[in-house]
């Protein structure tokens, strides 16, 4: 693991030289957020980690600037900024930048940087955002800085901890992991094959109708409402989306199914991701179905059936695009992050949705991250809604999804002619 430091000079050479004791390589420093920013924007920066003090001679608002620039020059370089002052608002700001990784002290250890470094955060983890928010230690006192404090310790103690420590957290969450993943699918299999029962039912229904011996009359019946879901790249949080989505029409009273359109031979996204569904009357999954199974499926007995049709720029996307482009309503999901909507506009994916039956939804958003995408869409006269985040997407308000609601089925047409 190759650091970066970013600090005030008279701090470095204690925290560099406590880090390389370690064993870590430090592949440079920087002693202002500014010369940071050019050091990235000129690609010098060797390192795939940067430890950041977000508050090295600057405000709030100049923090947020200069490390949002940071962010887009450098998206795969991971960022552990650390704040001497207790400020969610500022942790927020720069959680939606996808700076997780922000820790609020006045001072740190070895032992700290060790914890950070080995432990991510997410998305979840953002005040507002998550269900734990970020943890909030007391008030500093007025003045203080970032300080950091050696704290002689053994060597091989010290590794011998972190190694455990490390072999527990991780079969943690690979126990944790098998269980949600094993009581998933067998929900999964349970719902699949109870729609199959019923579109057996639907079959011999149609198979029994007769017409009447005076006249012929054909009745068209009601079709599900079709709605196509769509990412404009790669893991901009499509499934999480259609999820969202079914659990918002299923809350309005609608009866719903959610259809995981891939191939077979790629693992189900629903089943790491939809265990709490099964708690929720009103929708039916379907995870892994194959394109030749889609038309049997719209044919099934439901107000309205939501497709998750992967990304539009995969190798494989050609019959999800065809699919998407079928659907009564087309909607393309959209990450709000900064290099995300730059490289949507600078492969002119968004070219695609120039006639559009739909929307596009907006991913992890906050109000003016929202508006900068809107306006950055404005030019392709695209509709752009914000789909409000939480981890669990069966949890919150269905209200937003009120646009995208069917509207009223009209009297059911016949046709009739007299013999």
């Amino acid at each position: 693991m190759k650091l970066h430091l970013v600090f005030e000079a008279s701090l470095l050479p204690a925290l560099k030289e406590a880090l390389l004791e370690r064993e870590y390589v430090v592949s440079g420093t920087d002693v202002t957020l500014e010369q940071f920013q050019i050091a990235v924007e000129a690609g010098s920066i060797e390192a795939d980690t940067a430890l950041v003090d977000g508050a090295l001679g600057v405000n709030r608002s100049e923090s947020v600037k200069l490390l949002k620039g940071i962010r887009v020059a450098a998206p795969d370089l991971r960022l552990i900024v650390i704040l001497s002052s207790v400020d969610t608002q500022w942790v927020k700001e720069l959680g939606m930048l996808g700076i997780y990784d922000v820790y609020m002290t006045e001072q740190f250890q070895l032992a700290d940087i060790e914890h950070w470094l080995y432990s991510k955060k997410t998305l979840a983890d953002v005040p507002e955002f998550g269900e734990q928010g970020v943890k909030r230690p007391a008030p500093p006192t007025p003045g203080t800085e970032v300080q950091f404090q050696q704290k002689p310790e053994s060597k091989d103690s010290f590794k011998h901890h972190v190694q455990r420590l490390g072999n527990w957290m991780a079969q943690k969450r690979e126990d944790a992991r098998n269980r949600r993943t094993e009581a998933a699918l067998k929900k999964l299999e349970e719902a699949e094959h109870q729609g199959d029962e019923e579109l057996q039912e639907l079959t011999e229904a149609l198979e029994a109708e007769q017409p009447p011996a005076a006249s012929l009359r054909f009745d068209f019946p009601k079709r599900a409402m079709a709605v196509g879901v769509i990412g404009l790249k790669p893991r901009s949080g499509t499934t999480h989306t259609v999820l969202a989505l079914a659990s918002a029409f299923a809350k309005e009273g609608m009866k719903v199914a959610a259809i995981e359109c891939q191939l077979p031979d790629k693992s189900s996204d629903f089943a790491s991701l939809a265990y709490p569904f099964t708690e929720q009357e009103g929708i039916t999954l379907y995870p892994n179905v194959s394109p030749e199974r889609i038309p049997a499926l719209l044919a099934l007995p439901f107000d309205l059936i939501v497709l998750d049709l992967g990304s539009a720029v995969e190798e494989r996307a050609s019959p999800a695009m065809s699919e998407w482009l079928r659907c009564d309503l087309q909607l393309a999901v959209l990450s709000a992050a900064p290099w995300d909507v730059r490289d949507a506009l600078k492969n002119q994916t968004v070219s695609l949705l120039t006639n559009i039956r739909g929307y596009v939804l907006v991913n992890y958003a906050d109000p003016d991250m929202f508006k900068e995408t809107k306006e950055l869409l404005e030019p392709f006269g695209v509709p752009v809604m914000n789909v409000p985040y939480a981890p669990n997407p069966f949890e919150g308000k269905s209200d937003w999804v009120a646009p995208l609601m069917p509207a009223k089925a009209p009297k059911k047409r016949r046709f009739a002619k007299t013999l």
